[in-house]
């Protein structure tokens, strides 16, 4: 970008923090815009109507957000197992569902800044915008959909508070191939059953 009198301004000193937040307001205001990974379109909520109330979702334990009688009506027939999105930096729980040959990965995101949110675009992904629960929510599948290398899974994400989501990934372990929208379907059912306890807890 050209300066005062020609000259070069970088990039790094214009995008300040204020300059950040902005950015990141508008982009998710364009239809389209965002990441799979990333934090769906903001809910404009407020502590009374989001799901954690004035809880942080940092707070909150992964492995608890989905209840013994949740876990058997979704088909999760293994205890719970804690865990650690390494691309999120955030806690997560792994749920197996093993007679369905199934893992679904809770991972409760507290905090998004722009560096990371930008780190995680995933240009293998086709993303559309869903409601879960009355909740803005971002449904992401591979775009390699229906070839064997993309099959066998689906991320759900929702906005739960500002900067702050709940990821849900829903994966085939083995078995015969089940198509993406059953695989997505799960991952709202599970999306609405974490809310349901957020909602009940908070």
């Amino acid at each position: 970008m050209a300066g005062p009198g020609g000259g070069r301004v970088r990039f790094s000193r214009l995008f300040t923090p204020m300059a950040a937040t902005v950015f990141l307001a508008v982009l998710g205001a364009l239809p389209g815009c965002g990441t799979p990974e990333g934090p769906p379109p903001d809910a404009r909520t407020t502590a009374a109507t989001r799901p954690t109330g004035d809880r942080p979702l940092s707070e909150v334990d992964p492995c608890r957000l989905l209840t013994e009688g949740q876990r058997r009506e979704l088909g999760v027939d293994q205890p719970p197992r804690p865990d650690h999105d390494a691309t999120l930096d955030a806690p997560g729980c792994v749920f197996a569902a093993e007679a369905a040959e199934l893992q679904v990965d809770v991972v409760a995101v507290g905090a998004v800044v722009p560096t990371d949110l930008h780190a995680r675009q995933r240009p293998d992904r086709r993303t559309r915008e869903i409601t879960v629960a009355g909740v803005p929510a971002r449904e992401a599948r591979p775009t390699t959909d229906g070839s064997p290398s993309g099959a066998g899974s689906c991320e759900v994400s929702v906005r739960v508070a500002e900067g702050q989501f709940l990821r849900v990934a829903v994966g085939q372990r083995s078995g015969p191939a089940r198509s993406q929208d059953a695989l997505c379907a799960k991952g709202v059912l599970v999306s609405e059953a974490v809310l349901t306890t957020l909602r009940e807890r908070r």
